[in-house]
């Protein structure tokens, strides 16, 4: 009499596969066996008896849990994986305490795993707070910007040097102008 999908709406990569469950009421109905699953754009997601979904190609579709009279759906969206990382850079020297945002972009722009991790090999030469690179010592170290999966990464040589202090000329006074 029942028949519930647990997620209503799913995104998953191309070739990923997924699993969806379900509940039904009462729990000792007798049409359990006659599920049937359906996919409304094959070309995107496939389904089968069990209700495993496979991403073929970008794009959206709908999945069709049924029994007899009753069904219920599920929303799927397919993404593309990322591909690639990239900097304007694969070097980079900052000055003792500067502090710059680290600029990137992932390629597809928008895809499955692109949330993106900025990190630093040695902390004691430069922090990293979401894209802020902070230079808290001088040296050398290593910046990698990476996807969550560590599937897809960038390596930066950083390096924080002291800053050289460029003395000012001394102001000459009235007499000094005057005379020389």
């Amino acid at each position: 009499t029942h028949l519930q999908l647990e997620e209503s709406f799913v995104e998953i990569g191309r070739g990923d596969q997924y699993k969806l469950e379900y509940t039904y009421l009462p729990q000792n109905a007798d049409n359990i066996n006659t599920i049937v699953w359906e996919s409304d754009n094959p070309a995107v997601v496939n389904v089968d008896a069990k209700g495993n979904v496979l991403g073929v190609s970008v794009g959206r579709c709908t999945i069709r849990c049924m029994a007899e009279q009753i069904s219920a759906k599920c929303r799927i969206s397919v993404k593309p994986h990322l591909q690639r990382i990239m900097t304007d850079t694969n070097d980079l020297t900052l000055y003792y305490g500067q502090s710059v945002d680290m600029n990137y972009r992932t390629e597809p722009l928008d895809c499955i795993d692109d949330q993106i991790i900025i990190s630093s090999v040695d902390m004691q030469i430069v922090n990293v707070i979401g894209r802020n690179l902070k230079a808290v010592g001088v040296g050398d170290t290593t910046v990698i910007i990476q996807n969550r999966e560590e599937t897809v990464r960038v390596r930066i040589n950083l390096h924080v040097i002291k800053e050289e202090k460029i003395e000012k000329p001394k102001k000459k006074g009235f007499f000094e102008r005057l005379f020389g």
